[in-house]
């Protein structure tokens, strides 16, 4: 009894000290992204662990980052802005403003596109020209139906099978089932 009572201290302790150990590597940074410029905050930027885990900014330019990596550098974007990569202190909580500045070279930069397609050339596809034959040739169809008697190689008896004849092109006849 005992030694089952040591056993389970003894689990306790080493537990115990783990979870000391993860809480002791754990990162916490937060802060407040501004714009250098105007002072003003910039909602929505990112930060992230150089290589890992990330978040957003607030509607007021608030952030909270936490983690256990073992990496020394975040990194925050914001477009329009030039990326930014500071140092930290890991396994520490801390508190890091972030001033951001605009890139000159994408602030001025603006894409105006449509999504309008090029008309479709294509007058080497025989595709599209039995198309255009047959469109032209619409008015000069001629269609007639008639029944036709036709017999199988394997029954010696005939039949009476619709068809369809398109400016004297015989279409293959479609099969009529009769129960009767």
């Amino acid at each position: 009894m005992v030694k089952t009572f040591y056993k389970f201290l003894l689990l306790v302790v080493l537990v115990a000290s783990f979870q000391l150990g993860a809480s002791a590597q754990q990162t916490v940074i937060t802060g407040v992204v501004t714009d250098l410029n105007s002072g003003a905050p910039i909602p929505f930027a990112t930060i992230v662990f150089k290589g890992g885990r990330g978040t957003v900014t607030d509607s007021a330019g608030k952030y909270k980052l936490a983690g256990t990596n073992q990496i020394g550098s975040i990194k925050i974007s914001y477009v329009g802005y030039k990326t930014i990569t500071k140092n930290i202190q890991i396994g520490k909580t801390q508190v890091i403003n972030i001033i951001m500045e605009v890139d000159p070279l994408l602030s001025n930069n603006v894409t105006v596109s449509t999504n309008k397609r090029a008309p479709y050339k294509n007058k080497n596809n025989p595709a599209v020209d039995l198309i255009k034959r047959v469109i032209q040739n619409l008015a000069d169809v001629r269609c007639c139906f008639f029944f036709c008697r036709c017999s199988t190689s394997f029954s010696t008896m005939s039949m009476l099978m619709p068809t369809l004849c398109f400016r004297g092109l015989i279409m293959l006849p479609a099969l009529l089932s009769s129960s009767g």
